[in-house]
């Protein structure tokens, strides 16, 4: 469950942890990523937006990934999750947006503002 008592403080041990390894292994991208999530972690918690259809925030990510011709595997990659996960999280998008394939999803996803349309000839 996400946003069970003490994730925050449990987030914020784990980024302590990860810190002080990426600093021992001198690894700048790594520490970049890190400040963002701190800034992320000192920011007080927002509401997360209402997605159509009772889409979760991950499944309008995956969906906006879907929309710019990504496969499962391009997905999991950009998302740091697995193949499988990824495949899941579309199947439950096809599910929850009553689409066939991905290419009505990537068009439910315009129609409702999720993505906006890219120039005719780009791509």
């Amino acid at each position: 469950m996400r946003n069970a008592p003490g994730d925050r403080e449990k987030a914020a041990a784990l980024h302590s942890e990860a810190l002080l390894i990426a600093t021992e292994l001198e690894m700048p991208p790594l520490l970049d990523r890190l400040a963002d999530f701190q800034d992320e972690m000192d920011s007080e918690p927002a509401k997360s937006p209402a997605y159509p259809d009772g889409l979760t925030q991950r499944e309008a990510e995956v969906l906006r990934l879907i929309s710019g011709g990504k496969t499962d595997r391009e997905i999991g990659e950009e998302l740091f999750i697995s193949i499988k996960t990824g495949g899941n999280h579309v199947s439950s998008i096809l599910n929850k947006t009553k689409t066939s394939n991905r290419t009505e999803a990537a068009s439910y996803a315009t129609q409702r503002g999720l993505v906006t349309p890219s120039p005719e000839g780009e791509g």
